[in-house]
């Protein structure tokens, strides 16, 4: 409700957005009594009028931890997963989240079953996607046996947001077509929590909040084609990923096994991917643009108010701001007075400038010189950079010559990218 003077409006939010009305005057008899109306109604309502779940429940009248709750999940796996399951969830100690006001609001929380004997902390996605787009939970099942993917125990969807409070709103406004699309809530129970790749530091020292899994800039290397690997295996099954940013790259936890390295890298986060059904191109508005935004192709990012379609060369430019944010990151290079931070920082089109300066404009020599003192020696990690940022400045030299959008004349291609991760 937003006062001012003897006006007023009402307002209802949620990850769609807000519906208001106009401006009530409480001075006018007819709008006093739709006033008084809507208040009575806000007053009088149950909890499920005003948009509570009834998926999440607490299991006594005064719990213990108030900040835990039950949740009863349908399984929407067809396999054979009936469900319903009921998970205890520790909202307290989120292991990961998202805070929007708008979006998808993802959580990643520790969770538990109920009638499980061996208390084994399973990892519990909560996201309200769009319900237009393919669940991810269903892209994980397309993805079949690709070693490198999380675990799904079982999946499914607690509610959306046109059976609620919304939409009942919606239908009484007499425009329809410029209202927000449908968002669904959808769990997904992981069987193992995993490590996100910020947590190594090229120097081998604890970073102060993360675990460290990795030290030397070889294995980082191996993790690299690793994760590219795995991202081209999922393509090959029709499964574009879309979203790739260091908070999407992870690895099991757990002693690493220099010798079976490539068996730790993961892929995470299928949300935002397309599949063999859904190549609906970019969405700008659907994109975060608070973390995945300094990650994405030029071209996208130069083009952010328009949709194109997003290629799968565009996905291997992310992974190569990704992988050299990360190095440069670790190795805490600065090249006058700039880091990669200066990717993050400010507008799209200073992060458009700050990117294109550094890829077309000779910005990334003096970095790679500062990068080479780093230590330990990284000469293999840093060549396989240079050769990457050679292969995609070529490529968007060649697209403004008009060069074949897919493949920017065959110059960003999965061959090229991992032959220079070859070091």
């Amino acid at each position: 409700m937003l006062v001012v003077n003897d006006m007023v409006e009402l307002w209802h939010f949620d990850r769609a957005g807000p519906l208001g009305t106009s401006v009530l005057k409480l001075g006018d008899d007819n709008d006093f009594e739709v006033f008084i109306d809507a208040v009575a109604a806000i007053g009088s309502a149950s909890s499920l009028d005003l948009g509570f779940d009834p998926c999440f429940f607490h299991d006594s009248p005064w719990p213990h931890y108030p900040t835990d709750c039950l949740v009863k999940i349908p399984s929407d796996d067809p396999s054979g997963n009936a469900g319903p399951f009921v998970a205890r969830i520790s909202s307290n100690h989120p292991f990961d989240q998202h805070r929007c006001l708008s979006g998808r609001g993802t959580r990643i929380l520790p969770v538990t079953l109920t009638g499980d004997p061996s208390s084994h902390i399973y990892v519990a996605k909560l996201a309200w996607q769009p319900s237009s787009r393919t669940a991810e939970a269903e892209l994980y099942r397309r993805a079949g046996d690709i070693q490198g993917l999380p675990k799904i125990v079982f999946s499914g969807e607690l509610g959306t947001l046109s059976h609620g409070v919304r939409g009942r709103l919606e239908d009484l406004l007499p425009f329809q077509e410029s209202l927000p699309g449908d968002r669904v809530l959808r769990a997904i129970v992981m069987e193992k929590r995993f490590s996100p790749v910020w947590g190594l530091r090229m120097d081998g020292k604890p970073r102060k909040d993360r675990k460290v899994l990795l030290a030397q800039p070889d294995k980082l290397l191996k993790m690299m084609r690793s994760w590219v690997s795995i991202h081209r295996a999922l393509y090959e099954r029709g499964i574009l990923h879309r979203d790739i940013n260091p908070g999407n790259i992870m690895w099991q936890e757990g002693k690493i096994d220099p010798q079976k390295i490539a068996a730790k890298a993961l892929l995470v986060d299928l949300d935002f991917s397309s599949g063999p059904d859904d190549d609906r191109g970019y969405v700008p508005d659907e994109v975060p643009f608070t973390f995945s935004t300094p990650f994405l192709a030029l071209d996208l990012l130069e083009s952010c108010d328009k949709p194109q379609p997003h290629l799968y060369r565009h996905d291997l430019e992310s992974f190569f701001w990704t992988f050299l944010w990360l190095t440069l990151s670790f190795a805490n290079v600065e090249c006058n007075g700039r880091s990669a931070s200066s990717w993050q920082i400010g507008s799209k089109k200073m992060i458009y400038n700050s990117k294109r300066s550094f890829l077309l404009d000779n910005g990334h020599d003096d970095f790679f010189s500062e990068l080479t003192k780093a230590k330990p020696s990284n000469d293999r990690l840093v060549n396989s950079l240079r050769r990457l940022s050679s292969m995609f400045e070529a490529g968007h030299k060649a697209l403004v010559s008009g060069a074949d959008r897919g493949t920017a004349g065959n110059y960003i291609t999965y061959e090229n990218f991992m032959i220079a991760l070859e070091g």
